[in-house]
């Protein structure tokens, strides 16, 4: 057998070592760790289920709800009405995305 053949065969036999050395860390981890390789994909009955509100604080939900309420009575023309509901409400706590 010449030299360069028992080289290769070296690198051969370490490589099925190191393979086999692989294969077995991960089926260890599978065995011990039985979620680590679970795909996340909700429960059949979660899939269609709808997230859950976002809370608020109560404060600033109450007075969300005064300020769609005081804009719908000034486009019905109520303007005193509005003025009414807009007179409880503190600017600095609505959310910006409700405009000016």
């Amino acid at each position: 057998m010449s030299a360069v053949s028992r080289v290769v065969g070296r690198v051969r036999g370490r490589a099925r070592e190191i393979l086999l050395l692989l294969i077995a860390a991960v089926a260890g981890i599978r065995v011990l760790l039985p979620g680590a390789f679970a795909a996340a994909v909700p429960a059949p009955g979660e899939r269609f289920r709808k997230p859950a509100p976002v809370r608020v604080e109560p404060r600033v939900a109450i007075q969300e709800k005064r300020l769609t309420d005081a804009q719908h009575a000034y486009d019905r023309g109520q303007v005193e009405v509005a003025r009414e509901l807009l007179k409880g409400i503190d600017p600095a706590q609505l959310p910006r995305s409700l405009g000016e």
